[in-house]
């Protein structure tokens, strides 16, 4: 079966440059709607197996200032001390988010929720397709809060 309209794609993506893998993540999602645009272009009508590698760039003008956030350094519960770039979650218009630190003041951290990657130039993606199916209605549900992302 080839990718199109109504499908549902397991695809994996390795993101990396030439110093480092920024990690794998396998994603299901319903083709075209859950699919970004970058991507989409390369699979439709493709089928299992296809592998491509492509340059992968989030450009800085989707940069959204409204994802930084200061917190009162003394509401960051950590294990260890407080770092610039480390990585943490945290609560932002009521979803759970991944951030990093981005500075340290004496009484408040600014933590950045944008795509880590967002900006960055030189990063690569392999991309192979693991399935493609018909949606059932419980694949359907599951999907309704977007795209299934799992790391590997």
């Amino acid at each position: 079966m080839n990718v199109s309209n109504g499908n549902l794609v397991r695809y994996r993506i390795r993101l990396f440059n030439r110093l480092m893998s920024f990690g794998e993540f396998e994603i299901l999602a319903r083709f075209p709607d859950q699919v970004p645009l970058s991507i989409r272009e390369k699979i439709v009508s493709k089928s299992v197996g296809y592998r491509t590698r492509f340059p992968f760039e989030i450009k800085e003008e989707f940069y959204d200032d409204s994802l930084l956030i200061r917190a009162p350094k003394n509401k960051i519960k950590s294990e260890s001390p407080l770092k610039e770039g480390m990585i943490l979650s945290t609560k932002l218009n009521g979803k759970i988010r991944r951030g990093s630190i981005k500075n340290i003041g004496e009484d408040d951290v600014l933590i950045d929720c944008n795509y880590p990657l967002t900006g960055q130039r030189g990063v690569k993606c392999d991309l192979k397709i693991v399935s493609v199916t018909e949606p059932s209605s419980s694949d359907s549900s599951s999907l309704n809060n977007g795209p299934i992302t799992t790391v590997v």
